[in-house]
């Protein structure tokens, strides 16, 4: 089974198609996706281009990793129609970017991440 991961930021997006095993069949990177910075046009142009680099029929499941979502009802109601638009008929999983790495860090649920990236990310569950 095949996976396609995107990792979205404020200055890079980058797509990775792995399996169950974590072998790495494909990646590829594209500009920003956060919406507020970028806004939405590039937003839109951004994932679709991401995904499109390593994307193939065999995989099961999209997961996003994307900063601002979740942050608001409206915020994460606007990302959510765009990328349900474009890929219609995928199994797709939405994560806020800070929720993303805390999930990556500590699957078992309790931790605190930091990540300084172009932005500051925190997020934790205790």
């Amino acid at each position: 089974m095949k996976f396609l991961s995107v990792d979205g930021g404020a200055t890079k997006t980058i797509s990775v198609v792995y399996d169950d095993s974590f072998e790495i069949y494909s990646a590829g990177v594209s500009g920003p996706t956060n919406f507020r910075t970028a806004g939405m046009a590039a937003f839109r142009k951004n994932i679709r281009d991401a995904v499109n680099q390593v994307y193939s029929d065999d995989i099961e499941e999209i997961t996003f990793a994307l900063p601002g979502i979740k942050d608001t009802v409206r915020s994460t109601s606007m990302v959510m129609e765009i990328l349900q638009s474009i890929f219609k008929s995928r199994r797709l999983r939405v994560y806020n970017d800070g929720e993303a790495g805390l999930h990556s860090r500590f699957p078992e649920g309790e931790g605190i991440v930091a990540a300084a990236g172009t932005g500051m990310v925190c997020y934790g569950k205790l």
